[in-house]
């Protein structure tokens, strides 16, 4: 079998509701990480349905679409069988609904882990839909120990997922961690200590893409058992790269951007996915001549193309 440390990052942009096409991104994911000669693959939190999907977690017939498209990346894993992938889902019954991760390999589920942490506060409405998990973190997979953790388990450092990962020899951390100004150093401060901590080598994987109010900057990261950091992926775009996690040595890391820059790439990709994932054919910005209705006709230009707006002079 290949190394499970020669890992794939696919920072996907995830369409909400889109089950079917999510699981082709994943699957193609799955196909280049093969080719890559990875030995794993990490996905985002709810690869398959989008995040967040809230009230669509009601419908059943959206669960049973989110539990084919688990079934069809578990079929196409079977042409890729020196891979393991983390693939976000949707697993239980209504009443009983778990974030979970799958760990698929060669047709073959080798195990599921539940959210354990659901996070309540701000943007975030988890506790409505779905029951924390208790099932252990740490599976071994080829004589390895491998632990799974889905975004809000982490931020609790002392929590029990935290304090079981020490077991684990390299850790898989699939993530919807929304954008705000300079979260990208906030998780780096949070994750460094934890890995050192634990001794094991972290594929830290974000989801990346606009819903509704909300961004999500990608920034996915690799950390060496030293918990430094090793490659973050890009921010506001999909990405996708290859890491070897069982070398320490330095990092050739690209660096986060400046404030200003990070936050103008938010909007153009808010700007973007909001019209891109609602069927608009582009905008329409009323000019003013005064410098607010001049930013926002450059950011409209920048995420959709200057041929997709029209400016009206207003009187």
């Amino acid at each position: 079998m290949r190394s499970l440390f020669r890992v794939a990052l696919a920072q996907l942009n995830c369409f909400v509701g889109d089950c079917a096409g999510n699981a082709r991104r994943v699957m193609e994911a799955l196909a280049r990480a093969d080719r890559a000669g990875a030995g794993f693959l990490v996905t985002p939190e709810l690869a398959l349905t989008g995040y967040p999907p809230e009230d669509l977690l009601l419908r059943r017939d959206f669960l049973a679409e989110n539990r084919r498209a688990l079934g069809a990346v578990l079929r196409a894993s079977r042409r890729h069988p020196g891979i393991a992938a983390a693939v976000g889902f949707v697993d239980g019954e209504p009443g009983a609904l778990y974030d979970a991760a799958a760990l698929v390999r060669g047709g073959r589920m080798l195990a599921v882990y539940h959210k354990q942490c659901l996070p309540n506060y701000g943007v975030f409405d988890e506790r409505r839909y779905f029951t924390p998990g208790t099932r252990p973190p740490v599976t071994v997979v080829d004589g390895v120990p491998l632990g799974l953790s889905i975004c809000e388990d982490l931020w609790h450092p002392e929590g029990s997922v935290s304090r079981a990962l020490g077991g684990a020899r390299l850790v898989a951390s699939l993530n919807a961690s929304p954008y705000e100004a300079g979260k990208i150093r906030v998780r780096e401060r949070l994750l460094g200590p934890q890995t050192a901590r634990w001794c094991a080598p972290l594929a830290y994987v974000n989801l990346v893409g606009g819903q509704d109010e909300l961004v999500f900057d990608g920034q996915s990261l690799a950390l060496d058992a030293r918990g430094r950091v090793v490659y973050r992926a890009r921010p506001f775009a999909e990405d996708f790269a290859i890491v070897d996690l069982r070398r320490s040595g330095g990092t050739a890391a690209r660096r986060p951007l400046p404030i200003p820059e990070e936050v103008y790439g938010a909007l153009v990709l808010g700007v973007r996915d909001y019209a891109i994932k609602n069927g608009f054919p582009g905008a329409v910005v009323g000019l003013s001549g005064g410098v607010d209705s001049a930013l926002t006709a450059c950011l409209a230009a920048d995420a959709l193309g200057s041929g997709a707006v029209t400016g009206i002079s207003m009187p």
